[in-house]
């Protein structure tokens, strides 16, 4: 009952919210974000992880992905210039 003291919405809205009836109001997301100390984008997305699982059908580039996300910044930098390289590649490869 926290949250809905926090950001004023009556529990049968939450409801709402939780199926898919009805979506907060710019000003709701934000009250509920800072009440749980999350991102709007966090609580519209979710995580990277879930983002991806949902917009990638293979299952070997979700694991990739998800192996991606726990490297070191620097190793990260070089996975991405890797992809880029070989999208650039590919690109120019077909015209």
């Amino acid at each position: 009952m926290f949250i809905l003291t926090a950001i004023g919405v009556h529990h049968s809205q939450i409801g709402r919210y939780e199926k898919g009836e009805a979506s907060p109001a710019a000003n709701v997301l934000k009250k509920m974000a800072n009440t749980l100390d999350v991102s709007t984008d966090y609580l519209i997305n979710g995580t990277t992880a879930d983002l991806a699982a949902e917009n990638i059908n293979d299952k070997t580039l979700i694991n990739q992905f998800n192996k991606i996300s726990e490297l070191t910044e620097e190793n990260k930098t070089i996975v991405s210039k890797l992809i880029d390289a070989f999208l650039f590649n590919r690109r120019s490869s077909k015209n």
